[in-house]
């Protein structure tokens, strides 16, 4: 068994707790957050935007945010199919919100994706809602015309954070 780990770039889990931070209905945007409270830790967010309808937790820990299959595509279509507008007919993009002992949310979309803040010295309070600051660790949304479908992105720093994760639950040998 190889010691390389395999990532499924359809979806991204972060192993730390989120809740809703922020919501426009007027811009069609959500925002669920994993704050840094101290400086030198990271502020998470998962942005989505094009937000045409959800069903969400008050926390979500961990947070998995993946492609629906093609059961789940079928039923949040059906549940959302009034509500997607899009002028260029572009499908939505259908993801499940997955956590630990609960049942799975989602959100139809246009556009999602994964952020890293690294907090820096003499903040205080909450971190600020920035729409596209800090590092892209994952991304989903269309590929365009003429073949209407999404590419999922796994980016470099990314692929570093999952590192990162499965690292730090690695068992530690004693020498």
């Amino acid at each position: 068994m190889s010691d390389e780990l395999v990532f499924d770039p359809s979806g991204f889990t972060v192993e730390r707790s989120f809740r809703v931070w922020h919501y426009t209905v007027s811009h069609m945007t959500l925002m669920l957050r994993s704050a840094a409270w101290q400086e030198g830790e990271e502020t998470i967010d998962v942005w989505f935007d094009g937000v045409a309808a959800m069903s969400l937790h008050q926390r979500f820990e961990p947070l998995t945010v993946r492609a629906a299959d093609p059961a789940e595509r079928e039923r949040l279509l059906a549940h959302a199919a009034r509500n997607i507008y899009d002028p260029v007919r572009r499908p939505p993009l259908l993801l499940v919100l997955a956590s630990a002992d609960q049942p799975d949310g989602f959100v139809v979309c246009a556009h999602a994706s994964v952020r890293a803040t690294t907090r820096g010295p003499g903040i205080l309070g909450a971190p600020p809602v920035e729409l596209f600051g800090g590092r892209l660790l994952w991304s989903a949304g269309p590929t365009g015309l003429p073949e209407p479908r999404h590419r999922f992105t796994l980016h470099e720093e990314g692929e570093a954070h999952l590192r990162a994760q499965a690292a730090s639950r690695a068992p530690r040998r004693a020498d």
